[in-house]
């Protein structure tokens, strides 16, 4: 699933940033026009973050899709007001025009010294997380991201998306101690409505978790191991994955996922 959307042209922003109303309905137009056939198999979506509200709105906007689980990684479900640093995220996501221009300056960097720059403010060590942060860090990407952030602070205040959860086939959610993007308030909710069976935590995981090899390793062998079983037509998960019986796609980055169970 790609980050860019369809838009309407008297759209009262630029065409090169995209709402958080865009993006889930690009995703739901996607799911009804591409996995909505019949005989096409099961489809799992797994996402991260705001892309775990994405995938939720996206499927119950889309029944007729094969859809048939949701795994949300460590979701942002809802804007809480009285955390400071989404506070303060949500004051500079809608300066989203002026970072843009602030981090343009940043590509003219030399590779290590734009990984040192990351290195020192985020903490990243690991070099695919490096790289990564290397590629998105420019003006076009700044402001996109930024100003999807600023949609996502306004269209999340309320109550969770408690009846697109209840229109799912099935929906599990990893959650993290201290994760300021699901706080401990949050995840009391989530259990009180939804059950412990639905939830799963993994000692030592963060919402970052993409940053960091083992967490990675440790995350994808339990969704592997959750999805044993629910998936149409098969008892083993890796078993469909390897003969291209089950398809696996993922909101963010917003692009095909090749999972490797190993």
């Amino acid at each position: 699933m790609r980050h860019l959307a369809p838009r309407h042209p008297r759209a009262p922003y630029p065409r090169q940033v995209f709402s958080l109303s865009d993006q889930i309905q690009h995703k739901s137009d996607l799911l009804r026009q591409h996995f909505s056939q019949e005989g096409q198999p099961p489809l799992a979506l797994l996402a991260h973050s705001i892309g775990a509200y994405m995938a939720i709105k996206a499927a119950a906007g889309a029944a007729d899709a094969r859809v048939r689980a949701v795994v949300a990684m460590y979701p942002f479900l809802e804007h809480d007001p009285a955390c400071p640093r989404q506070r303060s995220l949500a004051w500079l996501s809608r300066r989203w025009r002026w970072v843009g221009r602030l981090v343009a300056p940043l590509q003219l960097l030399p590779h290590p010294w734009l990984s040192a720059v990351v290195r020192v403010q985020s903490g990243m060590q690991e070099e695919h997380a490096l790289a990564a942060t290397r590629l998105v860090l420019r003006s076009d990407s700044v402001r996109n991201a930024l100003f999807l952030a600023s949609t996502e602070f306004a269209e999340l205040e309320g109550s969770l998306p408690w009846d697109d959860l209840r229109r799912l086939p099935s929906f599990t959610a990893y959650l993290a101690e201290g994760d300021m993007w699901c706080p401990a308030w949050q995840q009391q909710l989530l259990e009180k409505r939804l059950g412990r069976t639905q939830l799963r935590r993994i000692p030592g995981q963060t919402h970052a978790f993409c940053s960091y090899s083992d967490q990675s390793r440790d995350l994808a062998s339990s969704i592997v191991a959750d999805l044993n079983g629910l998936m149409e037509g098969a008892a083993d998960p890796a078993t469909m994955l390897a003969a291209g019986e089950t398809q696996l796609y993922v909101t963010i980055p917003y692009v095909k996922a090749n999972i490797d169970s190993s």
